[in-house]
Formats: structure tokens, sequence, C-alpha cells
């Protein structure tokens, strides 16, 4: 398989090996830069996204593809 190819419900495979990783709706993330913990959304045209209620309100990230939101994970986010 290519490196990024979509293989399933929102799995891909990148790098081309066994480096999978899987978005999974609901799951939480920490900002290595903010420390601040976001929630993985999946809307209903399969975008991605991270929401964030703090004494701020409610906040959304911009709604990007599932390869590019696997990049912007790997290299800003650990999961939480």
């Amino acid at each position: 398989m290519a490196p990024g190819q979509y293989i399933g419900h929102n799995t891909f495979i990148y790098n081309g090996k066994r480096d999978m990783m899987r978005l999974r709706n609901g799951d939480f993330y920490t900002n290595v830069f903010t420390n601040k913990v976001y929630r993985l959304n999946e809307d209903i045209d399969s975008s991605w996204y991270f929401s964030l209620r703090d004494e701020e309100g409610y906040h959304e990230t911009d709604k990007i593809a599932g390869r590019d939101m696997i990049r912007l994970v790997e290299a800003s986010y650990r999961k939480s």
C-alpha cells in the first residue's frame, strides 16, 4: 500500500510501513506546546477537528482531512 493510503474507516497507512495511526472520534489529546487537552471530533463530512472547553468557552480548530490530522497529531499532540 502507498503511504497515506486510506484503507478503511478512519485508518491510514502512514510512512508506507506498519506505522498505522487510527483517528477515533472522541479521543483526547494534549497539545505539547500549551499543555491544553483537546477532544478529537469527526463531522458528518469525515473532516476532523479539535474542540476545547475552558473558562473562556467552547473553541474549535479548523476542519481538515484525516491524513492531515494524523500529521498534526503526530507533530504537536500526545494522547491523553
